[in-house]
């Protein structure tokens, strides 16, 4: 990965401006969370707003003691509020965006990142937020701040209902328009006390655009001393009034086209505008679908279904629930998730995608969040009813489901092996569009079509890989301590996997190693009689934590050594949570170690015991987590999130549809 690089005066990308007051106790790990920042085209710019603790001088320390963050601080000797200082701070940048970030909250490290390319893509919006992760004042977290607003619309819609959609240290917004435009906070009236809700509404009536990305790229701290607890009077005063200003000059001026409120906006200029998904439908019950589907009038987003062989907690399965989550519904809507015929299911699992789109299948699939239709057709339909494209993956064959839909679907690979290729080899026969999810998994196709796969790569849950509880609490859960070395395993458990490498590996080390697996999946009964076969006492099985991160963070090594894969999820999960990583050079490794270097300690396929020791030994070494795991982490935090897979997808589709409308002609 190339790094960001400052322009040719000397100016950086990004400036964080920080206005600061009496923030001895966090501004220092505000400040830490900076410094792990993966983008390194930005400076700090803090304003101390004439503090009476010992903010100033903990300041002047963190200057001292991070050089390059290029930290400009300045002091007021009076305090004149957070507008006067956030401007005081906003004069002295000369760079293309602005990130605020308050003095007791947190980057997550690929914030910067995520928001600047944001914004490189999409030159009409000008402020870029995201929701974020509360923590306690201690700095435990406790949930997920996201009100449900993605686009330039919805943000508008929340504020005319007298709420704010935009939690202030998650945005990024241009400094041009914030300065020439909107001429900065305002200092003076209700306005100042409520100073970022004065600068979205100004944003607003000046026909500047939002967007909300889904990932939580912030940490907010509920702090009892900050601005919006002791002040709390003051602001809902200063908001009321402010309010009504906002209501009354915006119904003055109003013209859709200035707010962002023509829902007849063309496909391509849909990246910050769309309406609400649509209400999922209620309750289980038997459903029979008409046979053949009905095509919905054109306009507006797309819309895709999927069709799946199984709902359990597998990598293809993840990729179903990630796309659900973090398409744009502005440009793509998800009608439904059809079941084929005996499809294994996770119960807790298809909760969570339940929660996103409608989930039909036949009578044979048996879970409360599903529901039953008379026939496999009969689901495929129900979910399709509305689509504009159909996704599939894992059927071998797909002449009964062209027979059902007169849409185009799309057919994706996700493996390499000789199950993935017998797979590829039946299906492209077919009129269906073809994708893969690596290079790797599009050579399981034959040569003569390998030109019409559209390689799409995996993207992580960031949210997932976050840890709600602290390394040791995980490890002493498990009955470890510090002094034990821990290679894992997270994941499905399945003899195609290897996940006796772990096993393997300790069986080599030194005692204090164990193999630990926090996986799940149908095989485990068989996996446990070989890895206990193989290492004993030393191997060790724990409970899965859909929250990855928790386990992540507990590992001292990921040792996985599959033969064939198609886009590793926990070899990304592990990269992006810095944990070093053994594995094979299959999927998408090489491909990405082709063009950004070494990212894995590798061995070779069907390692011995010694191989895998010996790869474990060089993944703890200093000059491997020195050298290597940072360039990981980087990596997947800036090109293979859940939300970049999710817009690489939503181009794909739209594409299909555009051209199959190309090629349909006016309709009669």
């Amino acid at each position: 990965m190339e790094p960001a690089e400052w322009d040719s005066a000397g100016h950086p990308r990004v400036s964080v401006l920080m206005a600061v007051r009496n923030c001895e106790q966090y501004v220092r790990a505000s400040v830490a969370s900076l410094a792990r920042q993966y983008f390194t085209s930005f400076e700090t710019i803090i304003v101390d707003d004439g503090s009476t603790d010992g903010t100033s001088e903990t300041l002047a320390e963190l200057i001292n003691a991070n050089p390059s963050l290029s930290i400009v601080s300045n002091r007021n000797v009076e305090a004149l509020g957070i507008a006067a200082s956030r401007n005081r701070a906003l004069a002295l940048t000369e760079s293309e965006y602005i990130a605020v970030l308050d003095g007791d909250d947190l980057c997550r490290a690929d914030r910067l990142a995520q928001q600047a390319a944001f914004l490189d893509a999409n030159p009409r919006c000008f402020c870029v937020a995201s929701t974020a992760m509360s923590i306690s004042a201690e700095g435990a977290p406790q949930e997920i701040m996201d009100y449900g607003v993605r686009s330039h619309e919805q943000v508008v819609e929340q504020l005319l209902a007298g709420l704010n959609p935009i939690i202030n240290s998650s945005a990024m917004f241009r400094r041009r328009e914030a300065v020439e435009t909107l001429g900065g906070y305002k200092t003076e009236g209700p306005a100042a006390i409520v100073e970022d809700l004065d600068f979205w509404y100004r944003a607003v009536l000046a026909g500047l655009r939002f967007h909300v990305l889904p990932d939580p790229l912030v940490f907010y701290r509920s702090n009892p001393a900050g601005h919006t607890y002791t002040r709390n009077q003051e602001i809902r005063q200063a908001h009321e009034v402010r309010l009504g200003e906002f209501r009354r000059e915006f119904e003055r001026r109003r013209r859709p086209a200035d707010f962002g409120l023509d829902r007849k906006s063309k496909i391509e200029n849909l990246k910050c505008d769309g309406p609400h998904p649509n209400p999922l439908p209620e309750g289980e019950g038997t459903l029979r679908a008409p046979g053949r589907l009905l095509r919905r009038p054109s306009g507006g987003p797309i819309r895709a279904a999927f069709l799946t062989p199984v709902l359990h907690l597998g990598g293809a399965e993840q990729w179903i629930l990630s796309l659900l989550k973090r398409c744009d519904p502005s440009r793509l809507r998800w009608t439904g998730v059809a079941l084929a015929d005996c499809a294994p299911v996770h119960a807790g699992f298809c909760r969570e995608v339940a929660a996103h789109a409608p989930i039909y299948g036949p009578g044979s699939v048996h879970c409360e969040s599903v529901i039953r239709c008379a026939t496999p057709r009969d689901a495929l339909c129900a979910a399709a009813s509305d689509a504009d494209v159909l996704v599939v993956w894992g059927s071998w064959n797909i002449r009964p489901v062209l027979e059902a839909v007169g849409i185009p679907v799309v057919y994706v690979l996700h493996g390499e092996g000789a199950w993935s290729t017998n797979c590829a080899r039946a299906i492209e026969k077919e009129p269906v569009r073809l994708a893969a999810v690596s290079e790797a998994a599009r050579s399981a196709f034959s040569a003569k079509v390998r030109h019409r796969v559209r390689v799409i790569h995996n993207g992580i849950e960031v949210d997932r890989c976050a840890p709600n509880r602290s390394r040791e609490s995980v490890r002493a859960g498990w009955g470890f301590d510090a002094g034990d070395r821990l290679a894992g395993y997270a994941g499905r458990y399945s003899g195609e996997k290897n996940p006796a490498a772990a096993a393997l590996a300790v069986s080599r080390l030194p005692e204090q190693f164990r193999a630990v697996y926090a996986g799940s999946g149908l095989h485990e009964a068989a996996v446990r009689a070989i890895v206990e076969k193989i290492a004993g006492e030393r191997a060790v099985f724990v409970p899965a934590d859909r929250r990855v991160g928790n386990s992540m963070q507990a590992f001292d090594v990921v040792v996985t050594a599959s033969p064939a894969e198609g886009f590793s999820l926990l070899v990304a999960e592990a990269w992006y949570c810095g944990v070093p990583v053994v594995a094979t050079r299959v999927g998408a490794i090489p491909e990405l170690e082709a063009v950004h270097g070494e990212l894995v300690a590798a061995v070779p396929i069907a390692p011995t015991a010694e191989e895998l020791a010996s790869a474990v030994e060089r993944a703890l070494s200093a000059e491997f987590r020195r050298q290597v795991v940072p360039r990981a982490r980087a990596l997947v935090a800036e090109r293979f999130t859940a939300t970049r897979m999710a817009e690489r997808w939503t181009d794909y589709l739209i594409e299909i549809c555009a051209e199959r409308s190309r090629c349909a002609g006016p309709s009669s």
